[in-house]
């Protein structure tokens, strides 16, 4: 594996452990939040790894065109997308997310997926 996309998913792991600990602390706002940047950090390394560069851009729908992820993650991707504005600036209203933990469950899942790409 590239050394920078190392770097990206390590980061984007540290997101997602630290988005469980918030769902446990009932604290769904913040998961959410992290969730979106555990999705958009392991992205770009799996960008990374096949490309050697990534797009500017947080949004998860783009970003899992290019990847090519499985569709059955399509709807995730959508509902965590606006959450990076939403949850960073508050003159920007969002949907709240729903079933945090249905959601949590999804990116375990994901997780796997994309940790399985990137190190074939």
């Amino acid at each position: 594996m590239r050394e920078e996309a190392r770097q990206w998913f390590d980061r984007a792991e540290q997101d997602l452990d630290d988005a469980v600990y918030a769902v446990d602390g009932g604290r769904d706002k913040l998961a959410a939040f992290l969730f979106q940047q555990f999705c958009e950090k392991a992205l770009k390394a799996l960008l990374i790894e096949k490309n050697g560069s990534h797009p500017r851009t947080h949004n998860l729908v783009r970003l899992r065109k290019e990847v090519g992820t499985p569709s059955e993650y399509d709807e995730l991707f959508e509902d965590l997308t606006p959450i990076y504005t939403g949850f960073r600036y508050p003159d920007v209203e969002t949907t709240p997310l729903e079933d945090i933990e249905d959601k949590e469950q999804r990116i375990k899942d994901l997780h796997a997926w994309m940790k399985q790409r990137l190190t074939e």
